[in-house]
């Protein structure tokens, strides 16, 4: 017999046995966890969507007969019988209803309930077969790091549903019912499932914020808000999570979804409503369309951006909590953007599965603020003008002679981002070549910077890593970093003593290889300090015994860090492929660059770096070069390099002025 007549054989056996229980229980009450459990398993052999339409008449008449006596067979049944009564939704094709009475009887809030579903998908996962390993390692590691992140304690080997004399835990296990066969969409479930959990995480505690405002304690308001940027990490290491999905899988699941979409998301609306008052448009799109119960409660909500105009705090206190307030807008910013490459990279140009636009709607969508929080923080200025060709535009600025004032440098850079820019980048050195003579410190420069501007993003490109000491760079960048409300980028490479004998001069190491081993183990004592606990480091060049620097930055979990690299040589790309972003310098044309941005994704890609992970490439160009080559090759930023020497303050203005790339 064949392996499909075979699968047959055993789906019409489970459907007659399954039949023959229902037609038992028709002149009695069921019982229900039993009935629970045959009905998964059926869906479990054929896929919800494939249920035969006899077994689901049975269904239907039986939970018609007997609706009312047990509220957990009822969410369950409403689920399994979804699309035959045309109420096919996100709430009915997760189960949430029953995640959520489930949730409520084993007493345990969104947050701990997240972590089980999570500890599922490495359940699930360390029980694939035909499964490539490294896909498998990556699934669990990710899941493992979540379950870890909310419940350090919990073991991943333990889940409800283990001890058969558990009712409620028993129903743990059937709150996942894929409509397919494909192995991916269990794990695809678990994670939407989660993501709604942390959803409704963040929103309780932008409620509890906003309570504490009403009660003008800025403490307990900025200690909430500060929990809800640690939680709200939570939602983008679910996208590393989805990012594992193959695509063949997705689309084969994908055709049976139609119907439930993540715009349907009323976790997620709860959660922007916390936020503030979305406009009128807003509220008349097609979210909150998807989603009326959400949108009637919108008139009668309070809200933090509410409560803080309200209130009209201002000084330190109020200071720090709208600091925090703007890390998460930033967050959230961040994890659109990733939203969005996520769905681009899966759907193409296919619609969403909820009769939406898919892509398109996303896209809209990124450039929506979260807050309003009036003319007292940074929030209400007008954003840069959006990049061009999806490539942002920097000034790259040798603080030489002209530029060795911090206030020159400061004013160029509050004109820059007035005229649109996206960044302003400095260098990095002690001295230079003849004639240059005078040379600004890069970091009094940076703080001057971002006194001076509010949106643009601004860095050091690059600083020589193996010449500083990683324990003081990692205050300093922290420190910068909250100067600037999140906007730091650090750049690194080697240095170099082919300049100015920076090196030579003062003693420091002129091997490229061990300051290439320098520059490994600071950025690593560097991630480890931004972290926030104890660093213990024990390394060939570096030693730190337990000591915890603190505050963190502002930007989750750490500062991006961006390394520079020259041609034909392996190292550096190897490096560039395991941090956040590639600044190639010294490239000669298109194909030069297009072939180090193409081994630089090839080595991401074989670490098993997550693909919709955001990632910079920067170029230096001259002014008035057509970026449009480099941009096709995986350009991101394009950084107007001046001459390499002196550059007068007029220079600059009048390259500024002409704005961004176009």
């Amino acid at each position: 017999m064949s392996t499909t007549s075979t699968v047959r054989t055993d789906r019409q056996t489970g459907n007659v046995r399954l039949l023959g229980e229902i037609e038992r229980w028709r002149h009695s009450e069921p019982e229900a966890l039993r009935l629970a459990h045959l009905v998964t398993d059926e869906v479990r052999r054929t896929g919800r969507h494939h249920l035969a339409d006899g077994l689901l008449d049975a269904l239907d008449a039986l939970h018609r007969r007997h609706c009312g006596r047990d509220a957990f067979l009822d969410t369950f049944l409403d689920a399994v019988l979804a699309r035959r009564r045309d109420r096919f939704r996100n709430q009915t094709y997760l189960a949430l209803p029953l995640v959520e009475l489930v949730r409520a009887d084993l007493g345990v809030d969104a947050e701990r309930m997240s972590a089980l579903l999570m500890a599922d998908v490495v359940r699930h996962e360390r029980q694939a077969t035909g499964l490539d390993t490294r896909t498998r390692d990556t699934r669990v590691r990710h899941a493992t790091r979540f379950v870890a992140d909310v419940h350090p304690v919990l073991d991943v080997n333990w889940l409800p549903g283990d001890r058969a004399d558990a009712v409620v835990e028993q129903w743990f296990g059937l709150t996942a019912l894929p409509v397919s066969l494909e192995h991916d969409e269990y794990f695809f479930i678990r994670a939407l499932q989660a993501h709604e959990m942390v959803f409704t995480t963040l929103t309780d505690e932008l409620r509890a914020a906003t309570q504490a405002l009403r009660l003008g304690d800025l403490t307990i308001a900025t200690a909430r808000m500060r929990r809800a940027v640690d939680v709200f990490d939570r939602a983008a290491m679910l996208f590393r999570l989805v990012a594992t999905m193959r695509p063949a899988a997705f689309h084969a699941f994908r055709q049976y979804t139609e119907g439930a979409s993540a715009i349907q998301s009323e976790a997620y609306k709860r959660f922007e409503l916390a936020c503030g008052t979305p406009s009128a448009q807003r509220l008349l799109s097609e979210a909150f369309e998807n989603v009326p119960a959400v949108r009637a409660e919108a008139p009668s909500l309070d809200n933090f951006s509410r409560a803080w105009q309200d209130l009209g705090a201002r000084g330190p206190a109020a200071a720090e909590l709208a600091r925090t307030v703007e890390q998460l807008e930033a967050d959230h910013q961040r994890w659109k953007t990733t939203h969005c490459s996520l769905a681009a990279a899966m759907l193409g140009s296919a619609h969403g599965s909820g009769y939406t636009e898919g892509v398109p709607y996303l896209r809209r969508c990124v450039e929506n603020r979260l807050f309003d929080l009036g003319s007292r923080t940074k929030t209400s200025t007008p954003s840069p003008k959006p990049a061009q060709h999806g490539i942002r535009s920097a000034l790259w600025l040798p603080l030489f002679d002209d530029l060795a004032d911090p206030l020159v440098v400061a004013r160029l850079a509050a004109e820059a981002e007035e005229a649109g820019w996206h960044g302003v980048f400095v260098w990095d050195h002690l001295r230079w070549g003849e004639p240059v003579e005078e040379v600004a410190d890069p970091w009094i420069t940076l703080a001057a910077i971002a006194t001076a501007t509010e949106r643009v993003r601004i860095g050091p490109m690059v600083t020589p890593l193996p010449r500083r000491r990683p324990v003081k760079l990692a205050k300093e960048t922290v420190t910068l970093d909250q100067l600037s409300n999140g906007r730091l980028t650090l750049g690194v490479g080697l240095g170099s003593d082919r300049f100015g004998l920076e090196l030579s001069t003062t003693g420091e190491e002129l091997d490229d290889r061990v300051r290439g081993r320098m520059l490994d183990e600071s950025l690593t004592v560097l991630a480890a300090a931004w972290s926030g606990e104890p660093v213990h480091h024990g390394g060939e060049h570096y030693t730190v015994d337990g000591l915890r620097l603190l505050p963190r930055p502002v930007q989750r979990p750490g500062i991006p860090v961006w390394t520079a690299a020259l041609p034909g040589n392996a190292g550096p790309l190897r490096r560039a492929a395991r941090h956040d972003g590639f600044f190639p310098v010294g490239v000669s044309d298109p194909d030069q660059f297009a072939e180090m941005v193409d081994s630089v994704t090839g080595l991401r890609a074989a670490e098993g770096q997550d693909p919709a992970a955001p990632y910079d490439v920067a170029v230096a160009l001259p002014p008035g070069t057509d970026p449009a080559p480099y941009i096709s090759a995986g350009a991101t930023w394009w950084m107007v390099e001046f001459p390499w020497g002196a550059v007068s303050e007029d220079s600059v203005r009048g390259v500024l002025r002409e704005g961004p790339a176009t």
